[in-house]
């Protein structure tokens, strides 16, 4: 007989011993992932899905009268594509300041933040800030998924401490230009500085440090 097919006939021989012995598996056991731990929740709460702000009837004038010289403007110059994106905006603008946002549900657990019935873990997500906005306090998370890039979390002002101790523990604060502009104050809010929120980390980390001289 041919020595070849002597030889895959052993190696056939071998691989099927392998497979009854399962011997295929690997001898270094995977050790169990964080993924199959129990989850603990450290902080739950419901707000507003969405920052509103009541308008009155001014507001409502004064958008409509803004755009309808933007309207004018660019018919005359026969931009009909951008007369319909304002309009497409007005039309957004007035109903998300008629419209009440609906009540949802978030949680900071041990895997990641909860929020509206999703789980983002947080290997996902990347850097946080806190913004202010009129009278709403926003968590500002900026994630690793094309979507959403980013996401926007109210919380209430008497667990803004205890938001930013969980969630920082996780995640860097993002470092912000102290010169915010105009713009980026009017669409996402005052976007508060980190040396607000230093002593939580520094009351955190000397906690720790006592307590590790007690046990000893």
């Amino acid at each position: 007989m041919d020595p070849k097919i002597e030889e895959l006939k052993r190696k056939i021989s071998e691989l099927e011993k392998k497979l009854d012995g399962n011997e295929i598996i690997p001898k270094n056991k995977v050790k169990p992932s964080e993924s199959f731990a129990p989850t603990k929740t450290f902080l739950k709460w419901k707000s507003p899905s969405r920052v509103f702000i009541q308008r009155d009837k001014l507001w409502y004038l004064k958008v409509a009268t803004i755009a309808l010289l933007l309207i004018l403007f660019f018919a005359f110059l026969q931009d009909f594509i951008v007369i319909l994106v304002i309009c497409i905006i007005v039309l957004i603008a007035f109903l998300l300041a008629s419209i009440p946002p609906e009540q949802v549900s978030h949680s900071i657990t041990s895997k990641g933040i909860n929020t509206i019935d999703r789980l983002y873990k947080w290997a996902e997500l990347k850097h946080f800030r806190i913004n202010k906005k009129e009278k709403y306090l926003i968590v500002n998370i900026k994630t690793s998924l094309k979507f959403p890039p980013r996401l926007e979390i109210l919380i209430d002002p008497k667990d803004e401490e205890k938001v930013v101790r969980l969630v920082g523990n996780r995640l860097e604060y993002e470092e912000v230009d102290a010169k915010q502009g105009w713009l980026s104050k009017m669409t996402d809010g005052e976007v508060i500085q980190p040396k607000k929120y230093y002593k939580l980390f520094v009351k955190s980390s000397s906690k720790k440090k006592s307590e590790k001289k007690v046990e000893k």
